[in-house]
C-alpha cells in the first residue's frame, strides 16, 4: 500500500495493469468533519472506478467500502460523505456530486470512532495516469468548479468517438425526426391474432374486465380484461422523453446548454421533481441541483411545442411493432412527466410503481420502518389511498409494484432483529420482540443462559445492545425468528391497506434487486405475484431459487444487456461488445424465460439510453432501444419484434426454444 506524505503534493501516480491504491493514516480531521475530499484527476477510458475501504487497522479487513464511477479528464475536489450514519450503513447510495457518477456503501455498520485507515484505489482498463492534488475534510459538501474540455455535444453525444447512429448537425437531426414521425401516424400494431391489450386470443380464460390471474394446468399466465391468456412483456420508463442529467457542476464540460425559461424550458427541471433522488438524498438542495434532457431537446429542435405529441407516436408505433405490450416501472416515477398524456395516446397496458413507500419517523434500518407500530399502519392507510385511488377504474392498469427495490435488502448481511435491538428507537416493534422472548423464557436468567449475556431486567433489550448477532447460535435463532416476524408484516399490513382501496387490480409485489434465501423462506401470501429484478444471461435461476419455496407467478421488473460500442462511457450491468451480440444475448433471455411455467411477464429495462453524465444517481448505461437522437438501435429492436411474433406459441409449449447461449459479460 503506497502511503503518500501530504508535504510531497501533488503527486503524479502510475498505474499497474489499470490500477493504482494509496493509503490514508486518519487524523483528527476525520473525526471531526462530514466530508472527506480528495482532489484529483484520472487519464484513461471514459469510466473510471473509484473505491474506499475504510479499515479499523491496518492490516484488518475491510469495514465500510464506498465505491464510485469517476469521470475521466478532468480535474475536480471528490466529495465523499464520512457523517458517522453513512459508516453505519443507513444509506445504500451516494450521492453524485462534482466528478463522481454512481456510487454506493457497502460492508459492515461500523462505528466512525473506531476507524484509522482508508485505502484509495482508483482502476480503469484504459487508466493511463493519476495526479492527486491533495486530501481535505471539510463541514460543508465544497463547491465544485471542474477544470477540463467539453465531453458532451449540442446533442447530448459524447464528443469523442464515432459509432453507427451518431449525429453530425441539426439538419440530420431534425430530417430524422420529421421522417420518422410521417412514418409512425400509423400507429404500429401488435403480431396478428392479439387483442387490443396484447394478449393472445387463441387462448382464452374468464374475462372480468380487469387483468387477472389465470392457470392452464401447465403454467400461470396473467388473463388480459377480455379473457385473453397474456405474458407482459414490458419496457420499462417507455412513457419518458429521455432521462435528465445534473448540469451544475459539469457546466463547463458541454459544448452547449441552453437558457432555462427560453425555447428549451421543458428540457430543464432539478432534482426535487424525482421522488427517487429525494427518497435517497432529502428535499435539501435539490432543488438547485439543476438537470438538462437532451432527448427532450432534440425533440423539440424538431416539433417545438408539439415534442410530445410526436414522441408518443413515434414510440407508441414501435412499441406496438417490437412486441411490446406494457409500459413497466417508471410510469408515476417523475413528479413533472405527461405520463397520463402518454398512456392515453398509447393504448398500452401499464403497471404503475408508488413513488413513496411508508417510512416511519424512526426505522430500523436504512427504510425499514418502525412496522409494530401504530404510526405504520395508519401511514400505509393514507399510502393506499392517495397512490392508488387515481388508478382504481382504469382497466389497462394490470397492477402495482408498492415499491422499488427497498434498500434494506441491499444488504442481506445485515439481520434487521439485530439491527432493532442495536439503537434505543422504534419501540413498538423492540416491544413486540421483547414480549416474544419473554414468552419463550421464563424469565431474564433463562434468556442470559441462552444468549450469554447480562440483562438486569428484559427492560434492559429497551436500550441500545448492537453486536448480538453471531454472539451463539440461540441468539442468532431468535434474531432470525423476529426477523421474519418483521418481513412479514412490513408486507402484509401495506398489502392489506391497498387492498381496502383497490381489489381488482394485482400486487405485484416490491421489485426486490437480490435474493436473500432467508427472506424466501418467508410467507408471501399477500402479494399476487413475485417480483424480482433478474440482470443476466437468463431469469431463469432466479425463478428456480423462488420457486423452490413458493408456486407464485414472477415477474422480472428489470433486465437489460447492453453493448459497448456506442458512445456511452457504461454498457449495463451486463453487455456484449456489439449491438449484434447483444441482440443474440436478448433473444436467449427471453425465449429461456418462456420455459419456465411460473415467469409471467419479463420488462427490459429501458427504452432511453441513459445520459453520459448519469441521471439522477450517476447511471450512464447503453442499455436503451432507442438513443439521445431517438435512434433505435436496429439489429435489437428486429430482435424484440420477432421474437413477439413466436412468444405466445413458445410459452404454450408448440413451439421449441431455438436461441443459443453466447457470452454476456458483468460489468
Amino acid at each position: 500500500m503506497y502511503i503518500y506524505n501530504p508535504a510531497d503534493l501533488p503527486v503524479h501516480l502510475e498505474p499497474a495493469d489499470g490500477c493504482i491504491s494509496f493509503g490514508i493514516r486518519l487524523d483528527d480531521g476525520f473525526f471531526n468533519y462530514n466530508w472527506f475530499v480528495p482532489e484529483l484527476r484520472a487519464d484513461g477510458g471514459d469510466e473510471t472506478d473509484i473505491t474506499l475501504e475504510w479499515f479499523c487497522g491496518e492490516g484488518e479487513p475491510t469495514r465500510v467500502r464506498m465505491t464510485q464511477k469517476l469521470i475521466p479528464r478532468c480535474r475536480a475536489k471528490l466529495p465523499f460523505p464520512i457523517t458517522p450514519e453513512r459508516f453505519l450503513l443507513n444509506g445504500c447510495f451516494l450521492p453524485p456530486y462534482s466528478a463522481l457518477r454512481k456510487g454506493s456503501c457497502g460492508g459492515k455498520p461500523t462505528d466512525k470512532q473506531l476507524l484509522r485507515w482508508v485505502k484509495i484505489t482508483i482502476r480503469s482498463s484504459e487508466l493511463s495516469s493519476v495526479t492527486l492534488w491533495g486530501v481535505e475534510y471539510t463541514a460543508e459538501r465544497p463547491a465544485v468548479v471542474l477544470e477540463g474540455e467539453p465531453l458532451l455535444d449540442r446533442f447530448g453525444q459524447a464528443i469523442h468517438g464515432e459509432w453507427e447512429n451518431k449525429v453530425h448537425s441539426e439538419e440530420e437531426l431534425v430530417s430524422y425526426l420529421r421522417g420518422e414521425y410521417e412514418r409512425s401516424k400509423d400507429g404500429g400494431s401488435y403480431p396478428d391474432g392479439w387483442s387490443k391489450w396484447g394478449g393472445w386470443m387463441a387462448k382464452k380464460f374468464d374475462a372480468t374486465g380487469w387483468f387477472h390471474l389465470a392457470h392452464d394446468g401447465r403454467r400461470h399466465w396473467l388473463a388480459d380484461p377480455d379473457g385473453c391468456a397474456f405474458f407482459s412483456n414490458g419496457i420499462c420508463y417507455g412513457e419518458r422523453a429521455g432521462i435528465f442529467s445534473f448540469t451544475g457542476d459539469y457546466a463547463n464540460l458541454h459544448e452547449w446548454l441552453p437558457d432555462e425559461d427560453g425555447v428549451y424550458a421543458d428540457a430543464w427541471s432539478d432534482a426535487s421533481n424525482i421522488p427517487q433522488y429525494v427518497v435517497r438524498n432529502g428535499l435539501a438542495g435539490a432543488s438547485e441541483r439543476k438537470m438538462f434532457n437532451f432527448s427532450r431537446a432534440n425533440l423539440i429542435r424538431a416539433f417545438g411545442d408539439r415534442w410530445h405529441e410526436a414522441y408518443t407516436t413515434i414510440t407508441a408505433a414501435r412499441l406496438h411493432k417490437m412486441g411490446f405490450n406494457t409500459i413497466g416501472v417508471g410510469t408515476n416515477d417523475y413528479f413533472n412527466e405527461r405520463t397520463r398524456e402518454f398512456l392515453n395516446g398509447a393504448k398500452i397496458p401499464y403497471v404503475v410503481t408508488f413513488r413513496t413507500f411508508p417510512l416511519t419517523s424512526e426505522r430500523i434500518f436504512r427504510d425499514f420502518p418502525d412496522v409494530f407500530g401504530d404510526e405504520y399502519r395508519a401511514l400505509c392507510r393514507e399510502f393506499a389511498r392517495r397512490e392508488l385511488t387515481p388508478y382504481i377504474d382504469d382497466p389497462y392498469l394490470i397492477g402495482y409494484f408498492v415499491t422499488n427495490e427497498p434498500e434494506w435488502l441491499f444488504a442481506s448481511n445485515v439481520n434487521l432483529a439485530e439491527r432493532l435491538l442495536a439503537s434505543a428507537g422504534c419501540r413498538a416493534s423492540k416491544e413486540r420482540f421483547i414480549g416474544r422472548l419473554r414468552e419463550k423464557y421464563a424469565d431474564i436468567a433463562a434468556l442470559n443462559d441462552a444468549w450469554g449475556t447480562d440483562f438486569v431486567s428484559f427492560d434492559d433489550l429497551l436500550g441500545a445492545n448492537p453486536d448480538l448477532y453471531g454472539r451463539n447460535a440461540a441468539c442468532d435463532a431468535d434474531l432470525d425468528a423476529f426477523e421474519r416476524e418483521l418481513v412479514e408484516g412490513y408486507g402484509q399490513i401495506v398489502s392489506e391497506e391497498l387492498h381496502r382501496v383497490d381489489d381488482h387490480h394485482l400486487n405485484l409485489g416490491m421489485r426486490y434487486a437480490g435474493l436473500a434465501e432467508k427472506t424466501l423462506r418467508f410467507n408471501l401470501d399477500y402479494f399476487d405475484a413475485f417480483s424480482i429484478n433478474c440482470y443476466g444471461p437468463t431469469p431463469i435461476d432466479r425463478a428456480q431459487k423462488v420457486t423452490k419455496f413458493h408456486d407464485i407467478p414472477i415477474i422480472s421488473g428489470e433486465w437489460h444487456i447492453g453493448a459497448l460500442e456506442s458512445g456511452l462511457p457504461a454498457p449495463g450491468l451486463w453487455y456484449c461488445d456489439t449491438q449484434k451480440e447483444r441482440a443474440m444475448g436478448c433473444r436467449y433471455y427471453m425465449e429461456s424465460a418462456a420455459q419456465n411455467a411460473n415467469i409471467v411477464g419479463i420488462h427490459y429495462f429501458e427504452y432511453n439510453d441513459q445520459p453520459w453524465f448519469g441521471r439522477f444517481d450517476g447511471e450512464c448505461y447503453q442499455i436503451g432501444l432507442s438513443d439521445v437522437c431517438h435512434k433505435p438501435y436496429r439489429a435489437v429492436c428486429d430482435m424484440f419484434a420477432d421474437f413477439a411474433g413466436r412468444m405466445y406459441p413458445m410459452l404454450n409449449g408448440d413451439i421449441p426454444m431455438t436461441a443459443e447461449p453466447i457470452e454476456i459479460k458483468k460489468y
